[in-house]
């Protein structure tokens, strides 16, 4: 949901992905109904990230929403820098799980 948002945004990765979306295009028939290579195909787009994302979540039992949690994620996502905007569905995971840390049960 968080690079579906920021595709839909074009946000962080916007290079990265217009050249995938542009080779899809090229080695593929187009989608068919009329579809859009942007709609049709903006999951594949965004999966390595969507992934790479996933995991490196699952290995911060509690983030913080500071400098070096964020600069990990861009290191994860092989960005130079990652700043979220106060709406951002990232941010709002991390205030969430910063707020609500889990407790593990017996």
């Amino acid at each position: 949901m968080i690079t579906t948002r920021w595709h839909d945004h074009q946000q962080h990765l916007t290079r990265r992905w217009r050249t995938r979306l542009t080779h899809l295009g090229a080695t593929n028939p187009p989608p068919a109904g009329g579809k859009s290579w942007t709609l049709a195909a903006r999951d594949a787009v965004t999966y390595p990230e969507t992934v790479t994302l996933a995991r490196h979540l699952s290995r911060t039992p509690h983030p913080q929403a500071d400098a070096g949690f964020l600069d990990h994620t861009a290191t994860d996502l092989g960005l130079e820098h990652l700043v979220l905007p106060p709406d951002d569905l990232l941010w709002t995971w991390i205030h969430t799980k910063r707020q609500r840390p889990r407790h593990d049960c017996l």
